[in-house]
This record gives structure tokens, sequence and C-alpha cells, in this order.
């Protein structure tokens, strides 16, 4: 603990008030001239002159200067010190400062005193004060009192034993097919397997500021096991264990096991329509005619006639689809099937097949045409981010369509949405200026008929409704906002052949294609479709 400052001190006499300035050694300041100022002024000394102190203090580089402050005699002074606290209140800073030259030094109980005045009563380093009394170290800042934080605790995590996020892509295989036989949209356990884990959340311990007041550790986040049916805690409930054997999934932060219902044969007029709350497996076809509704995914081993099908999950037919221009898949996820021929496909995320015939295809993300064929020839595919796919269309100039990006409609939908809401302001505005009428006027004692307040009752609803209202159109217009700015990176790859007769659509501009080309990429640029090569 030293220093290199250098200092100043006072120096009384008969005659008037002196000041010695004492020169910084090895690359210390020099006493600052404001800091003297505001010194003498505590002292009440009156009657310097700032520029001459100023001047005195640039001089003494090397050696101490000595000079006359004031004729005014002051009192003698003893040593002193200031005290800084920290915004935080947990450091002490303290400065101190020379007695005059026949003043008194301070002690150490003098300068924890001091201390006290300042109402700091934790964390004072009686070693720093001790080495300070040694050293006498002047005009240079000394930590001298610090608060103990926080010790802080640690957060509740859970550790999920099982795949929380099971794909439904295809297996691209080494020679380029795809296998459509070993998909895994369900996460298998068995009876008794432990599935999560919970770690409790350790508490820390509170600290201290120099004030001596507690400063508790942040809050912590502390968990428990949320489960559904066919699942059971320990007796700690730290763990979490299936209690059947069947597919465990984790919605949100809740763990749920279903057992999947299979049918062994077809779905056909031995099984009637099909209605399930968890997953569907068909070791069989699905006939014409028939439905599948299931909350979970669906799985279909066979093939799926003219019949509708419905996931609240994902739907995987390992064989394919032939529609008959009946068929219908719906899925709030992904469907994946190995061929679809007159079929309608609509899923809120992807969809992966090995061909395309004749189908209008919906897709919320990406349609992927992958595999040893992977072609598309006829019909409608439409996704919002991109297409890709080996070969679209034939030799025949069969017209093909295929769409990325978003719908006029949408920013038809936009602009009518933010027209509707300038007319709700508009509106808002008309009914808060009958309500604060009406409070000006019940602030000055008027009073109301019953009829009067329940109108002002009735526009106070009115205005409640078209703040929702308000409040849900910004909500649809960030959703149409989003998907817009992100339709410009929207595109269509065509890793082989595109034949003459295909359409591309990227949001509403349009770009035939009237000669065979191979290996392309269709993107926008500048409001244009461009064809890439690469």
């Amino acid at each position: 603990m030293s220093t290199k400052n250098g200092f100043f001190q006072l120096d009384i006499q008969t005659d008037g008030t002196y000041m010695i300035i004492y020169p910084p050694q090895e690359g210390g300041h020099k006493p600052d001239v404001v800091e003297i100022c505001e010194f003498l002024d505590r002292k009440a000394i009156s009657g310097y002159d700032a520029n001459a102190i100023k001047t005195y203090v640039a001089a003494a580089d090397t050696e101490k200067k000595r000079f006359k402050v004031t004729d005014e005699v002051a009192f003698e002074c003893d040593e002193s010190l200031t005290v800084r606290v920290s915004n935080d209140n947990m450091t002490a800073v303290a400065r101190f400062y020379p007695p005059s030259t026949k003043g008194k030094h301070l002690s150490p109980d003098d300068i924890v005193k001091v201390l006290h005045a300042y109402r700091i009563q934790f964390g004072i380093s009686q070693e720093i004060i001790k080495k300070w009394v040694a050293l006498k170290i002047y005009c240079t800042d000394i930590i001298i009192a610090k608060g103990m934080p926080a010790e802080q605790g640690k957060d509740a995590y859970i550790t999920y034993h099982f795949d929380t996020n099971p794909t439904s892509k295809p297996k691209l295989l080494e020679d380029g097919s795809v296998d459509f036989h070993e998909l895994n949209i369900f996460t298998r356990v068995q009876k008794g397997d432990l599935l999560a884990t919970l770690t409790p959340a350790q508490e820390g311990k509170p600290g201290k500021d120099i004030f001596g007041n507690s400063i508790p550790p942040a809050k912590l986040k502390h968990l428990i096991l949320k489960h559904g049916r066919n699942l059971v805690l320990s007796e700690d409930k730290l763990n979490l264990y299936s209690e059947v054997s069947g597919d465990v999934k984790l919605e949100g932060d809740t763990v749920f096991v279903s057992d999947t219902y299979t049918v062994p044969a077809d779905v056909d007029t031995s099984t009637g329509d099909i209605v399930y709350d968890g997953n569907v497996v068909v070791t069989g076809n699905v006939r014409t005619g028939f439905t599948i509704r299931a909350k979970g995914s669906v799985q279909v081993n066979g093939v799926v006639e003219g019949a509708y099908i419905y996931s609240g999950d994902s739907i995987v037919l390992k064989r394919g689809m032939q529609g008959m221009s009946k068929g219908l898949l719906e899925a709030e996820k992904d469907i994946v099937a190995k061929f679809v021929e007159s079929g309608t496909l609509i899923a809120k995320n992807d969809i992966n097949v090995g061909s395309l015939l004749h189908s209008r295809v919906d897709a919320g993300h990406n349609v992927i045409v992958s595999g040893r064929k992977a072609f598309i020839i006829g019909g409608e595919v439409c996704a919002r981010n991109m297409i890709d796919v080996h070969a679209v269309g034939n030799h025949m100039g069969t017209l093909t369509v295929l769409r990325v990006g978003v719908h006029s409609s949408a920013f038809d939908e936009y602009k009518q949405l933010q027209e509707e809401n300038n007319t709700i302001k508009e509106e808002m505005t008309k009914y808060n200026q009958i309500l604060e009428m009406f409070k000006v006027q019940l602030q000055k004692g008027i009073k109301f008929t019953p009829e009067q307040v329940m109108k002002v009752k009735s526009v106070g609803s009115i205005q409640k409704q078209l703040d929702a209202k308000f409040e849900a159109n910004e909500s649809k217009m960030n959703e149409i906002k989003y998907l817009i700015e992100n339709s410009q990176k929207s595109h269509v790859k065509i890793s082989d052949n595109a034949n003459y007769g295909t359409e591309i659509y990227i949001n509403d501009n349009r770009h035939v294609i009237k000669d065979n080309i191979r290996r392309c990429k269709f993107k926008l640029e500048q409001g244009s479709i461009v064809s890439v090569s690469y």
C-alpha cells in the first residue's frame, strides 16, 4: 500500500496561512487545484487566489514549494479524511489529508469513528487502516471498506433421457435412394424407463453492504417434473418413470407417454373410421372413403387411396398415396411419403416425398422431393420458404406449377388491417374525448341522470372492444409482415431437369420455362425472378 501522488499541507503562521506543495514521485499525480480549493473551503479559509495556487502546483515538479495562501490566520487543522461510497453501497473509498504543521494525527480509532459517522458499519479493513497510519498516504483514493456480495445459488434444471425432437425425415442411402421404411417419428419407451431427472435449485447465501444492510441472492428458478398419465414420480419427486411401454413426447414442459393404436390390417369396412387421441399405426392400407383423425402421429405401412388423414403431429406413408383425386393428408407438422399420385397434401411444416404426380401440395415451410427419381410432374406445389426437387415436368410439356413465398392476398390483408386500425384510432379518440369530458364534469360536481351514466358506461365498453380489436389486428399484421419479409429469401432449387411447361411463382412474380434447363435455382432479385446455375 504505497503512493507516489503529490499532496499539500497548511502551515499556520502569525502573519497568515501558508501552504506547502509536495511534488509527486515516480510518475505520481500532482495535487489537484480543485481539490485544494475544496479543502480550503471546508476549513473556512477565504481570501485565497486559485490561480496562484495553480501556478505553485505546476512549479512543484521535483521539490516542494511553500507560499502564502492568505493573510488570514486560520485555525490549526488536524489530519482528516473524506469518504465516497459507491452507487451499490458495496465500497467505501477514503481520501486522507495531512494536518497543518502543528495539527494532530489520526489514530486507527479516529478513522473508524469517521467511518461510523458515515454510517459505515460492515467490511471496514483494519489492516488497511493500520498500513495507512504507518505510511501516511495523502490525496490518494484508498478502498477502506468492502461489502460482502451475495453468494448466488443455482437454478433448478431438468435432464430429459429421451429424444425430445424426433425427426420424420427419410434416410438418404449411399446409392442416392431414400429409405422410407426406417422412419422413426415415435420415441419408444419401455415400462420402467427413466425419462426425466430434476436437479433442484441450490439456495444461495445473502451478502451485506457496507451499511450493514442484507443483500439477498437472486431469485431462483424452481421447477417440478410435469407429466401426463402413464407416468410415475419417485418418492423424492426427482425422477420420472414410464408406467407403460409406448411413445414419449415433450410438449412444452410436460412429458406425455401415450399408447399407440395399431391397426393390424387395412382401414376399411372392418375398422370403420378411426379417431384416436394418440398415435396411429396402420400395418396395411387405408382404403378409399375412410378417415383417420389422430392427435398424435399417423404412420401407414401400406398405400393410402382416396382417404382422408388428419394428424395433430406428422404423417408418414412408408409406401405412398394413390389419391384418385380424392385423397387428402393434413398434418400440423410434417408429411413424409415415398410417392403421391393425384392427392392433396397440406402440412404446417415440411413435406418430404420421393415423387409427386398430378397432386396439390401446400407446405408451411419447405417441400423436398428427394431420392433416386425425385420428380414433380403436373399439379401445383406450394411452399413458403423453399422447393427442392430433382426434376420438374416432362418432355410432353405437362403444366407443372411451383409456388414459393406469399400470395398478393397477404399484402391486401395487411393493407386492410392497417386501414381498419386507422379507423379504430379515430373512433377511440372520439370516445376518449367523451370520457374525459365526463370526468371533468364529474370533478365539478355535476350530477348525471341514470340514462347519462348508462351512456358513459356504454362508451367505456365500446372503447374496450375497440382496443381489443386494435391489438388483435396489430398481432395479425406482425405475423403477415414477418412472412412478407422472409418471402424475399424464398427460392426454387432444381438439381436436374426443368422441362418446358413448368411455371415458377415467387410471391406474385411469374416465370415460365420455355426451354429445358438443368441445375438451376430460381430466386428474386430486384423484384424479378432470376435463374442462376449452381
